[in-house]
């Protein structure tokens, strides 16, 4: 409820939440267009070689053949949730987030077979075989566009981040200014923090946003006895809240280093930091 609640402060006008519901529907239908390839190319089969499709006595289609009361789940439930969703955002001004769509889409499958008729046998087949195909052509072309080619291009993708290449540069600044004890804490946004405190230990954890509503596994009261890094970048994408920034005003120690993204063509980003010590008490949160 309260994700809910905040995502409905904007300070956007209406024409650009109008604009974002417009952008949002078109997120959705790049996201099921490999469902629509798939129900072009069914249709396309079913013109093309009717006859193996037809040896049945029926000539109803599948939609034909459910029922109105199965036909009427099938667009209320199907097409409901997306419907609604966007009406409600542009009557309540509220900005949609491309990803609110994930489980729209449960039943679209079933629309790919609407206007088909004939043996359950050969469509299945015939579905079995396309989808298995998009699926492999899928995989494979964002694996290669992800990995190999983003890397070469130099594009600033999530797969190629540097996570290890950032937490050994952590861990050597912390250690030059805490030698004895490891790191433990490390805050930032989700992604970077994440990605950073993996790479060090199992054992550090990381402080999202500076929240601790956030992070219910740190307790308020002893969560920076052992110290704590703060970083975040301003040249790449991420959340950098408020409580966040104010934290890192409070830090003692303060510095930056440069990183590059991936390969040698790939941008150079700036990283923040800021360094907490540990305090007297962390050796009683150790024991």
């Amino acid at each position: 409820m309260r994700y809910a609640d905040r995502s409905m402060e904007t300070d956007a006008t209406y024409v650009q939440i109008v604009l974002g519901a417009v952008d949002f529907a078109l997120d959705q239908l790049a996201r099921i267009s490999p469902m629509l390839v798939l129900w072009i190319a069914l249709w396309w089969w079913q013109r093309r070689d009717a006859a193996p499709t037809l040896h049945t006595m029926t000539t109803q289609t599948y939609a034909q053949a459910i029922g109105p009361q199965a036909r009427a789940f099938l667009w209320w439930i199907g097409l409901g949730p997306l419907v609604v969703t966007l009406l409600i955002a542009v009557v309540l001004a509220t900005q949609l987030v491309s990803a609110w769509g994930t489980t729209f889409f449960i039943l679209f499958g079933f629309y790919s077979f609407w206007f088909l008729k004939g043996s359950d046998q050969v469509w299945l087949q015939r579905t079995a075989v396309l989808a298995i195909a998009l699926q492999v052509l899928m995989a494979v072309g964002y694996a290669v566009a992800r990995g190999p080619l983003a890397y070469e291009a130099g594009r600033m993708t999530r797969s190629t981040f540097p996570g290890p290449e950032l937490a050994t540069k952590v861990q050597e600044i912390w250690s030059s200014h805490v030698p004895d004890q490891p790191l433990l804490l490390v805050a930032s946004d989700t992604w970077f923090g994440g990605n950073i405190a993996t790479n060090i230990s199992e054992q550090t954890q990381v402080f999202i946003s500076a929240d601790y509503f956030q992070s219910p596994w740190l307790d308020p009261e002893t969560a920076l006895d052992c110290g704590v890094m703060v970083l975040y970048s301003p040249d790449s994408r991420g959340y950098w809240s408020a409580e966040l920034m104010a934290l890192y005003e409070r830090m003692p120690i303060k510095g930056q280093f440069t990183q590059q993204w991936s390969s040698d063509t790939s941008p150079v980003f700036t990283v923040q930091y800021g360094a907490l010590p540990p305090t007297d008490a962390c050796k009683a949160v150790a024991r």
